[in-house]
């Protein structure tokens, strides 16, 4: 009798434990599940910066969009968007923010004239999501959605929607809207910002027209001899991976020091919505200021850094920065590399890879002789040999690092940049 006693509680208690190990299967397929269907919004939930507001669902978000926009996907009617409180241009680089995205165009209260998302990778929730609303607004002419799967980089993505803006009529475009996903807005802080850069880039116009006259007429007494025996110095939109700025002059670009930091002096380059930190998180770039210091050096590859580099050779050319006093910001920093360390997706995996070489650090070390915003280091990209409003792609590096990535490249890869490419640019050195 106690045999059999003893034989039914082992088997009770091996029961028990295969119960509790199903059970724990189940609820680890339940959160795989989870995380793929709500976009990582679980593992978000301990973050502060969401702690006001509440998640749009799939219709809201399509819909928020749509506000923006002004577009009426039921009738097709188009809302007028002329006035000075709508956003005339706004790029947002996307990879693996989804929901913060989700989150933040059902949190912006401005319009939005054109609205032109770069999607970087190939995450297959944000695609869908992006070929949604390209069903119910792309008609509309108002949202652009640019596709990179290979990964361009968040300046190459920034740079398209600069350079869509230049391309448009000043009037339509006279500055342009660049931000993460991974930020809020208090309710006044985008009306009052937009009104400032209005008030403030009064004269912009005016300078422009000036500069383009003079840039028509180049070469002039100020273009030097390059070594590539050219005398000015200007990539077209489809160029070669040559960057310069549209509307700078010789007289500026090739100018002193203290010549040039006092040629935009009396102008706005850049308005920040964010006053605490870096600027750049969510930032209004004026079309002089892009016209004149040029485009993000797409050399900063996959991100980081490239902003710290944008905003010294804004400094260069002397142009003021606007920081805003007013309203509340949330930004949840560094918001692709932390998910990148909590997913497995092939993106995630991608990013966490390419991060580890720092090739960045190394870039920057080599234009400005120091890391990153740090102390010391030159005070002129290239320690002044090539304008500070150049730069070239060095095509291969990118395709190096990006290969490493994917797990194709055998070892590490050499993350140094090709200075042989900067020579036919060069103004002075070797």
């Amino acid at each position: 009798m106690r045999r059999v006693t003893r034989i039914l509680k082992t088997e009770a208690t091996s029961l028990f434990w295969k119960r509790c190990f199903i059970l724990l299967l189940t609820l680890n397929l339940l959160s795989m599940l989870m995380v793929f269907f709500f976009g990582f919004e679980s593992l978000l939930d301990d973050d502060p910066a969401y702690g006001f507001g509440v998640d749009p669902t799939r219709a809201d978000y399509i819909r928020c969009v749509g506000e923006r926009l002004l577009v009426d996907p039921t009738t097709r009617r188009l809302g007028g968007n002329n006035g000075t409180d709508v956003i005339p241009l706004m790029v947002v680089p996307l990879m693996l923010d989804l929901m913060d995205f989700r989150r933040m165009m059902c949190n912006i209260n401005v319009p939005i004239r054109l609205l032109v998302l770069v999607q970087n990778g190939r995450e297959a929730m944000l695609s869908l999501y992006l070929q949604e609303l390209e069903r119910v607004y792309g008609w509309s002419g108002r949202l652009v959605v640019s596709r990179h799967p290979e990964n361009i980089g968040y300046s190459a993505a920034v740079n398209i929607g600069l350079r869509l803006a230049l391309s448009l009529p000043r009037e339509e475009v006279p500055f342009v809207f660049v931000t993460n996903s991974d930020v809020e807005f208090s309710p006044d802080l985008l009306p009052n910002l937009l009104r400032d850069v209005h008030e403030m880039t009064r004269h912009d116009a005016a300078r422009m027209d000036e500069l383009a006259a003079e840039v028509a007429n180049e070469p002039s007494e100020y273009s030097p001899v390059l070594r590539r025996g050219l005398r000015v110095l200007r990539s077209t939109v489809n160029g070669s991976r040559l960057s310069t700025s549209a509307l700078l002059p010789d007289r500026i670009r090739y100018a002193t020091v203290k010549e040039r930091e006092k040629a935009f002096s009396k102008h706005y380059g850049n308005f920040c919505a964010y006053y605490k930190g870096t600027c750049f998180t969510s930032v209004i770039l004026t079309r002089l200021a892009i016209s004149t210091v040029g485009y993000f050096d797409e050399n900063f590859y996959p991100a980081y850094v490239e902003d710290f580099d944008y905003s010294l050779r804004l400094r260069l050319l002397g142009f003021q920065e606007r920081n805003v006093l007013y309203g509340k910001f949330v930004h949840r920093s560094n918001y692709n590399i932390r998910l990148s360390n909590k997913v497995e997706l092939p993106d995630a995996l991608w990013y966490r890879r390419v991060r580890s070489l720092s090739a960045n650090d190394a870039y920057a070390m080599m234009k400005w002789n120091r890391p990153r915003a740090c102390c010391g280091g030159y005070k002129e990209p290239y320690d002044g040999m090539v304008p500070l409003d150049v730069w070239v792609k060095d095509e291969a590096r990118i395709q190096r690092i990006r290969a490493y990535g994917h797990d194709e490249e055998q070892g590490v890869p050499k993350v140094e940049y090709d200075r042989t490419l900067l020579h036919p640019v060069r103004t002075k050195g070797s």
